[in-house]
């Protein structure tokens, strides 16, 4: 079993994304007031320093907790969190960056051994 656990801070709220096997769970400090409805999760290709292109993947509740889809491929990827109510969302929590491994490698092929 594979755990790895990585955390950003911003404004109150602490980001957490940790993975066991090949599942991954964000969790956070709620946001006290402002009549929060709910919390956005964000997530581009590459690492914090120079991420790709931002993209909502996961939308929750009044929770602190919750699932994170895998992406499509392996590699590196930079996770943000906002805070909505009716009237919008927040701006952008501190970035956490996290390693994906969602496929394992292909099965070795043409094995013979020699004496």
């Amino acid at each position: 079993m594979n755990r790895k656990t990585v955390s950003a801070v911003a404004g109150g709220a602490v980001l957490l994304v940790a993975s066991i096997g090949f599942a991954a769970t964000a969790s956070w400090i709620a946001v006290v007031g402002a009549d929060v409805q709910g919390y956005n999760l964000y997530r581009a290709p590459g690492a914090c320093a120079a991420p790709g292109e931002f993209i909502k993947v996961q939308s929750y509740g009044l929770v602190t907790t919750g699932s994170v889809p895998n992406p499509t491929t392996n590699g590196i990827y930079c996770h943000k969190l906002t805070a909505f109510n009716q009237a919008g969302e927040s701006p952008f929590s501190n970035a956490v960056e996290f390693r994906y491994v969602v496929h394992p490698p292909p099965t070795p092929q043409n094995l013979t051994i020699h004496r």
